[in-house]
């Protein structure tokens, strides 16, 4: 126990510092993330900043003004921001502020994972911490780092615990115990859904999934059991149903009107990335074990690399999925009684091979994830399909880990091991958030004078060299400018904007018109322009 009280934390600390190697190396100057989606992460995490001070109502950006429910158009960084506002508080700038989040998030998932296996899964101490030293250095994570809000899986073996210990209490019949976790898992999976809502929806599902093959695994007498443990627990189970129809009140009232509004993802969108088969061990072009074979596979069978080089390189290393199947196999194949323990490896070996499945796109026109699609509860709001193997990540390294503690090798586990702890590292340029020239460019907007109430970008630096620049650059800026400043701005950019929102492209003629009848037709008073190029206020725009 005593070289446990050092190891443990001393592993996490290695593992997260590899994980974020680069910025360690470059003294944090050049960051995860761009000057794009960075910038608009970085604003809603010091909207929480706000909102914690008293200066901001939590459901009301200082962005897209006046619009009262702003952070419905995109994520909510909930816990992120909790996390970065701590930082925040030691007068950290907001872009290191974001990245000792992201690094912070990491390390939970660490201890996450780690708790997961040995209290899940039974795990012996060396082999849950090689499980969470891969989990953490994670490659598809890696090279998801240009949205943040996908290190939300860090929270899910967390969920996975408190709903693996209110299952053990109702089988139990342990009253305090199921109310105890019930409610622990309800208040942490409402913060998860108001953080980032792919990984939450993710959870849900697989939860969902999970319980239906214990089902049909379990045998008549633990589905009789929980019969019996549900009529006996009826009055504690109904009171954590309504704590979750309460602690979600503020999710549903801040997303659903949104959702309703928006009609949120057709099929064709829900499916634009979902995973071809290739996909499944899509490491990326720069993964230093599997890139060349990576490569070789993609241009034999499709002709081409996915053109969403990132996007789409969310894969199991070939090493780590083999692990999984070779662990499913011996699951499968072993003879005798089935214990619980055995039964929840199979449980999750099987859920995890029938989602899937469920999520890959077999051809152009032909996928099996229609039902869920439209049956399944939230599914119509999932953005990115493909990042669902970030969550399956979590239980094919723990079932690998599993099988390789389990082999009477002499050397052998503990060299694949650290083989698929190596097949992690990428060297994918996923840093292009350069935080001094940011910080330098953004010191140099002045000080609203005292007659500006809100405000918008009247002029860029240098003109849009690309389309994208044209309705990112001033938007993003104002975004964070607005929320660092605490002056609230017309400008904005998210997944989704208010109806009729058209304020993008300054360098065009129109640009001036259409600012100023939008803020006519919303009420807006004391509208100044601020001049990127020439940092400079314009005065407020005359009142009719």
């Amino acid at each position: 126990m005593s070289t446990a009280k050092y190891l443990i934390p001393l592993t996490g600390a290695i593992a997260v510092a590899l994980f974020f190697r680069l910025q360690i190396a470059n003294g944090f100057s050049l960051l995860f993330g761009d000057s794009y989606d960075g910038f608009i992460e970085v604003s809603i995490l010091e909207h929480w900043n706000n909102v914690l001070h008293g200066f901001s109502s939590w459901h009301r950006t200082l962005s897209l003004y006046p619009e009262e429910n702003g952070l419905s158009f995109n994520d909510g960084y909930f816990l992120f921001g909790l996390i970065y506002s701590v930082f925040r508080l030691f007068h950290v700038d907001p872009f290191l502020g974001g990245e000792l989040a992201n690094i912070a998030v990491r390390a939970i998932g660490f201890f996450a994972f780690y708790a997961a296996c040995r209290r899940i899964l039974d795990m012996r101490l060396e082999w849950a911490l090689a499980g969470a030293a891969v989990f953490t250095l994670c490659n598809g994570s890696y090279v998801s780092m240009d949205h943040a809000q996908f290190l939300t899986v860090c929270f899910v073996p967390l969920n996975a615990i408190l709903l693996f210990r209110t299952g053990r209490a109702l089988m139990e019949n342990d009253r305090p115990a199921l109310l105890k976790f019930g409610a622990s898992f309800m208040l942490f999976y409402a913060a998860c859904l108001m953080t980032g809502y792919d990984m939450a929806w993710f959870t849900f599902f697989f939860s969902i999934a999970y319980v239906l093959v214990w089902l049909a695994l379990a045998g008549n007498a633990r589905r009789k059991q929980v019969l019996v443990s549900l009529r006996r627990q009826a009055v504690p189970v109904i009171a954590l149903l309504v704590l979750a129809a309460l602690v979600n009140l503020p999710f549903l009232t801040l997303y659903w009107p949104m959702a309703m509004a928006s009609g949120m993802r057709t099929y064709v969108e829900a499916t634009k990335f979902s995973p071809i088969p290739l996909d499944i061990t899509n490491v990326g072009e720069g993964n230093y074990l599997w890139s060349g074979l990576n490569l070789a596979a993609y241009a034999y069978f499709e002709g081409r690399y996915p053109e969403e080089k990132g996007t789409m390189a969310n894969g199991i290393p070939p090493l780590t999925l083999f692990l999984f199947l070779a662990a499913t196999v011996a699951m499968w194949c072993r003879k005798g009684p089935v214990d619980d323990k055995l039964l929840v490896k199979r449980v999750l070996s099987t859920t995890v091979l029938l989602t899937w499945a469920l999520t890959i796109k077999y051809d152009d026109d032909f996928t099996l994830y229609d039902p869920i699609y439209n049956w399944l509860p939230g599914a119509k709001g999932v953005t990115v399909l493909v990042h669902y193997q970030l969550l399956l990540t979590i239980p094919v390294v723990a079932l690998g880990m599993d099988f390789l503690s389990s082999l009477k090798w002499k050397w052998a586990p503990a060299l694949l091991a650290l083989l698929s702890f190596a097949e992690q590292f990428n060297n994918y340029h996923i840093l292009q958030l350069r935080r001094p020239e940011e910080l330098a460019r953004l010191a140099r907007a002045p000080q609203a004078p005292a007659e500006c109430r809100t405000f918008y970008i009247a002029r860029t630096e240098k003109e849009p060299w690309a389309p994208v620049d044209a309705l990112y650059r001033h938007s993003v800026d104002a975004m964070l400018l607005a929320e660092w400043r605490r002056l609230p701005t017309i400008n904005g950019i998210d997944s989704y904007v208010p109806p009729g929102y058209d304020l993008f492209r300054p360098e065009e003629p129109a640009y001036a018109d259409k600012v100023a009848a939008y803020a006519r037709a919303h009420g807006v008073h004391g509208l100044c322009g601020l001049d990127m190029r020439d940092h400079r206020w314009l005065p407020p725009l005359a009142e009719e």
